[in-house]
């Protein structure tokens, strides 16, 4: 399988505030890192490269949604909960 890879990245004024990768794999279409300056942070630009990722991921076929991530990373991870209860997606905790 030919490995498919989706880097986003959000500005404003030109400058950059935070980034996502994703990838497709065997098990299914997998959100590998999120990030979001912190002076950024809680003002949904996290949750819009979650969202562009996961349609991004279904527009080319992709059924199985999902992520890892670190337990002490409290955010994402209810992030991430928000868009299993949404139904979106599915989160594999480590």
């Amino acid at each position: 399988m030919v490995k498919r890879s989706l880097e986003q990245f959000a500005s404003k004024d030109h400058e950059f505030i935070g980034y996502s990768n994703s990838s497709a794999t065997d098990e299914g279409f997998s959100t590998e890192m999120t990030g979001v300056l912190r002076a950024y942070r809680g003002g949904g630009v996290a949750t819009l490269l979650k969202l562009y990722g996961i349609q991004h991921a279904q527009m080319h076929g992709n059924g199985r949604l999902f992520t890892v991530n670190d337990a002490v990373n409290t955010a994402v991870l209810a992030l991430n909960q928000k868009l299993v209860h949404l139904g979106v997606s599915k989160t594999v905790n480590q």
